[in-house]
């Protein structure tokens, strides 16, 4: 319809603003809280506007103020008024002897910050729920926060009254979730006697936050930076996995004693909404590594954790990418929310400011994420939440929300209704059985580490589907797209989630070890096994195709068995399947990837798949292997799109650039391309099933059917129009002024050289496609082809200029004129 307001209603959800207590700290008269509360509200009005509900989550203290609340509403406690480490060790690292660094000593955030009694914290409550009903017209609801670390207040209770609880994992100081009590007298809202010997923590926690609800306000709690999911959820190593052993000796003991935490937290919590930050890893490495009972977990009355903000620290953007899609495969009775790093009121940085430099990838790629159902409908999250409102001085600067709405409105305006081109048929309760149950933690380690490397090397994966799901769903939405799997375990809900796929015609690219797959599924492989091989080999392919005139693409390959789900057992089994890829260890060669065209009714690639880390290197995550020495076998992932109907190269000027995050979504029937270059030299070179995509306001050059972009740091565009064309010439396509109340959108499309021409119009619009005439008064003029699904519409032979427009039946004009659609669209307008 012509028309430029957003649509409404938006998935928007909820509009949560985290948010600590040092704004109100600045002035804690009551006049003062009420024009804090109005400050915060009114710069995400716009935002709001759109929401379906309101919510502030306060960062008061680091959760300490629940576990010591005693009752008494005029007792004061340690708040959130640091910047910088809140719980300092006595001594002093030798790398700061002077104690400079905030990770060594905090600063105040300002002079003279006031004390804080809980009757404080009531009236900043009480204050956040009427401000908002008088400004915004909404019940505003307002968590609480919980965090097992050491960073944001200072806590007696945690590390010197109850150090049975830390288990100093993180940062020296660290509880666990499933710790048990030592006896105290101390005297607790819930425990007025102290603490009896061996209470669990869980109930303990819960216990006391019910009181301090009922006494100043609280709706729901937020338990934060993995409490509750794991010990280590900062570490890809964690107690099932040492980084030298897969140990599943104490997998029971752990599983249990995070189950002990939910089953003993919501008994005194009962059917209240509980908010978790989750780790800030996968679903199968949360499994796998640390033994996380996320099926039992996600029975409760809780919401699925968001996209981890650790992206913005370390560029790691495949990482929260895999581990936002991994968790939201399967979803707790409360959904799943989408989060976005705008200030840090802990660090003395302001993301939107300065760790994305006023760039809004961090938004636009979660924003593509589709999550599919059982019915084959997309589940967008439940809310939004954003960490936060706040500076790390306690100012609530306007620009930010200014700046940055914008960005969440445009993407919410056309957030996925369908499948995006690639789809992560994610087997999360074949994980929970294999790793949880079944012992087979080594079986699966590798690949969710694979698909994370992947992304990061451009694998445009933002669908995902939990097996079990796909079982139920039609098959209909995923009809033209591809699937992205792990090869599934003989038997498993994956391997018949697998071939009821391939039975239905769609096209699969599987990895991982076929070492565990049933003869079935390795015959339409076309492997079978022998003894394996490892370490350090030699790789045959001509697959990928990224360039770098600086270095050839290496043809060593390391393969590490241990995490790599076992060493390299596969040989040829089928003469009718094309092997695409061989790995030798200069004695014996084994094939590293195959593809079937006739595997059932489908078509299906697969790559044998390798850890694409070094893990021998220190820190809380694996760093990526040399590029210039190893082969990079994340990317490859994406070379094996190929066969399958989509081509995605790099043109970097070093080997060893890092490679564009890309994503594709869908959208009334049109394409967005989404990506963030994190080296804007990087050049890109795309061919999609419709042809090479043609991005609305963009030049590129089109030769051979693939469309060469430099597409600058950040972008986010529709693309309506492909071209397939041997000859080389600069193609664009930009947007005119539509001039005639027959036309809601009209484009030129310049520069091609008898092309094939393919245009996604919205469905059941009214389309015109048209050489000579620019303002397109005439009817079309080009002979047009139309697909049966109605979907796209097809000229040949396409020299030049041409103007391409459309209009929804909708339109106020609509009925004008009668011009060129679909035939039955023509019948049914007529009558």
């Amino acid at each position: 319809m012509f028309g430029f307001e957003y649509p409404r209603p938006m998935p928007i959800g909820r509009v949560c603003l985290e948010v600590s207590l040092k704004p109100f700290g600045l002035d804690m008269s009551d006049a003062g809280i009420e024009n804090t509360c109005r400050t915060l509200y009114d710069g995400w009005r716009e935002l709001i506007g759109h929401a379906q509900s309101v919510a502030v989550l306060l960062w008061t203290s680091d959760g300490s103020e629940i576990l010591e609340y005693n009752g008494d509403l005029e007792s004061t406690f340690d708040w959130a008024r640091y910047i910088g480490i809140g719980n300092p060790k006595k001594e002093l690292p030798a790398w700061d002897p002077e104690g400079e660094d905030l990770h060594s000593r905090p600063v105040l955030y300002c002079k003279n910050p006031p004390q804080m009694r809980y009757s404080d914290l009531k009236r900043i409550i009480a204050a956040l729920k009427r401000v908002g009903r008088d400004l915004l017209g909404l019940e505003v609801e307002v968590g609480e926060t919980f965090d097992p670390g050491p960073e944001f207040a200072y806590s007696d209770f945690k590390f010197h009254r109850h150090p049975e609880l830390n288990k100093g994992s993180i940062l020296g100081m660290w509880i666990h979730c499933a710790g048990q009590l030592k006896g105290d007298s101390y005297r607790y809202a819930a425990y007025p006697s102290g603490i009896p010997e061996g209470t669990y923590f869980g109930r303990f926690l819960g216990e006391q936050f019910m009181a301090l609800r009922r006494d100043v306000g609280f709706d729901f709690i937020w338990l934060s930076n993995g409490f509750g999911f794991s010990l280590q959820s900062w570490n890809w190593k964690g107690e099932l996995f040492d980084g030298e052993t897969f140990d599943d000796s104490g997998a029971a003991a752990v599983r249990e004693s995070i189950r002990t935490f939910w089953r003993e937290f919501t008994r005194a919590t009962g059917d209240m909404r509980i908010e978790t930050r989750g780790s800030n890893l996968s679903a199968g490495m949360d499994i796998s590594a640390h033994g996380c009972p996320v099926d039992d977990i996600y029975r409760y009355p809780m919401v699925a954790p968001p996209n981890s903000p650790w992206a913005a620290l370390n560029y790691r953007f495949g990482l929260e990418l895999a581990g936002y899609m991994s968790r939201i495969a399967h979803l707790p009775q409360k959904g799943y929310l989408f989060r976005y790093y705008t200030h840090d009121p802990w660090w003395h940085n302001s993301p939107w400011f300065d760790r994305y430099d006023r760039m809004p990838h961090d938004i636009l790629l979660p924003l593509t994420v589709a999550r599919m159902d059982e019915n084959g409908k997309v589940t967008p999250p439940a809310g939004i939440n954003f960490l936060s409102a706040d500076d790390s001085y306690g100012y609530m600067p306007r620009r930010c929300p200014v700046e940055v709405t914008p960005y969440l409105l445009d993407a919410y305006s056309h957030y996925p209704d369908e499948p995006g081109l690639v789809t992560w048929l994610y087997p999360f309760e074949s994980y929970v059985q294999m790793g949880l149950y079944e012992g087979k933690m080594a079986e699966m380690f590798m690949d969710d580490w694979l698909i994370e490397n992947a992304i990061d090397n451009g694998l445009p994966l933002n669908t995902v589907v939990a097996d079990d799901v796909f079982l139920a769903a039609d098959i209909a939405p995923y009809r033209g797209k591809i699937l992205v799997t792990p090869v599934p375990h003989a038997g498993s809900v994956a391997e018949q989630a697998l071939l009821k796929a391939l039975r239905a015609g769609l096209k699969v690219l599987a990895y991982g070890s076929t070492a565990y797959a049933s003869p079935a599924v390795r015959a339409l492989i076309g492997v079978k096994c022998a003894e394996e091989i490892a370490g350090e080999l030699t790789i045959e392919t001509g697959i990928l195709h990224d360039t770098a005139p600086d270095a050839p693409l290496p043809a060593r390959l390391r393969h590490a068995p241990l995490v790599s789900n076992g060493g390299i057992c596969e040989i040829a089994g089928s003469a009718e399947v094309k092997i695409l890829a061989r790995v030798s260890d200069g004695k014996n060669q084994r094939v590293y990837a195959t593809y079937n065209e006739h595997a059932l009714n489908g078509a299906l690639a697969w790559m044998r798949g390798s850890f694409p880390h070094d893990e021998k290197a220190p820190g809380a995550l694996p760093a990526q292997l040399n590029r210039r020495a190893y082969f990079p076998v994340a990317a490859m992932m994406r070379a094996m799109l190929e066969p399958l109907g989509v081509a995605i190269r790099f043109q970097a000027e070093t080997r060893d650039a890092d490679l564009p995050v890309l994503h594709n979504s869908m959208y009334a029937n049109g394409l967005y391309i989404t990506g963030f270059a994190k080296d804007s030299t990087v050049r890109i070179a795309l061919c999609y099933p419709d042809g090479a995509p043609l991005m609305e306001g963009m030049e590129c050059v089109l030769e051979n059917d693939m469309a060469y972009y430099m597409p600058g740091k950040v972008w986010h565009k529709r693309c309506r129009l492909f071209a397939r064309q041997k000859e080389k010439s600069v193609v664009s396509v930009m947007r005119l002024t539509a001039e005639h109340p027959t036309i809601d959108e009209r484009f030129r499309v310049s520069g091609l050289k008898d092309a094939t021409l393919v245009f996604r119009p919205p469905l059941g619009a009214r389309v015109r496609i048209a050489q000579g005439d620019g303002r397109m008064i005439a009817k079309t003029n080009l002979p047009l082809t139309w697909a049966e699904d109605g979907k796209t519409v097809r000229a040949e032979h396409v020299t030049g200029d041409v103007f391409v427009a459309w209009q929804w039946d909708d339109s106020p004009a609509s009925m004008l004129r009668e011009d060129q659609r679909h035939p039955e669209k023509v019948e049914e307008a007529r009558r």
